[in-house]
């Protein structure tokens, strides 16, 4: 069924949309996420659209503000996140860039989010090297410094990454899910824990999609100590975090 709405950028700026299909993708606890196909004048284009849910801290409408807000501060600090980002008209959701495109498909760090062998039209269950890990490694953990340096706090889950659908090997990443992104007063904590999540994402990532796990993950442990002046590495594996909870206990 067709709808007509708008999604606003700013108070006074907003785009009138048709809304032509819609499928969901996701979800969780504060939402809903569907890929919709709209059509904005004479052009037919592709989006994700994240309806939120209330709950007990806030309502819908507040965690639509305030991914909004996250965003604005986020693309102000140099930080990479989606080009679109709107608020819509009934103030209870956002709509974005989809991940998803002719180019790249995305993939997401948190638990059940999809891998490369849910991808079937790429033929491609998992790959052995990414082709630019070096160059990942150090751009995401420099957006873990810009967002620490203006305060902001990156949860593990924020991250999406793009793999390239003609050089499979090849991996781009955004700050995509902006739903808990938070502020900190100590630059110094927020850098440590941006640290942490980036390395955890990235573990995830090669964990679930790179079939040379162990050399991946001794560059990416080898990366992290050199930048954090020789931090213990994050907690991982669930052999890991058994093992730290017997030496607590």
């Amino acid at each position: 069924m067709r709808e007509m709405t708008k999604f606003y950028k700013g108070p006074d700026h907003f785009s009138e949309v048709e809304i032509l299909e819609k499928k969901p993708i996701g979800g969780g606890e504060f939402g809903e996420v569907s890929q919709i196909e709209v059509q904005i004048g004479e052009k037919q284009r592709t989006f994700v659209l994240k309806e939120f849910k209330d709950r007990k801290l806030c309502s819908a409408e507040e965690y639509a503000n305030n991914a909004i807000d996250k965003h604005t501060k986020l693309k102000n600090a140099g930080i990479k996140v989606f080009p679109t980002y709107r608020l819509g008209e009934n103030g209870r959701s956002v709509l974005m860039t989809s991940g998803h495109s002719d180019k790249f498909v995305c993939i997401g760090t948190n638990e059940g989010s999809r891998s490369l062998k849910d991808f079937p039209d790429i033929e491609a269950e998992s790959i052995d090297t990414v082709s630019n890990f070096d160059s990942l490694l150090k751009n995401m953990f420099d957006e873990s410094r810009k967002a620490a340096e203006n305060k902001l706090l990156l949860p593990e889950d924020t991250f999406f990454f793009l793999a390239n659908r003609d050089n499979i090997g090849a991996i781009d990443f955004v700050v995509g899910d902006l739903d808990i992104v938070s502020e900190y007063p100590d630059n110094k904590e927020a850098l440590r824990m941006n640290n942490s999540t980036v390395y955890t994402s990235i573990y995830h990532f090669i964990k679930n999609n790179v079939s040379k796990l162990g050399e991946h993950k001794s560059i990416l442990d080898a990366f992290y100590q050199e930048i954090t002046n020789g931090e213990p590495i994050p907690l991982v594996t669930e052999e890991e975090i058994r093992t730290m909870k017997k030496i607590r206990t």
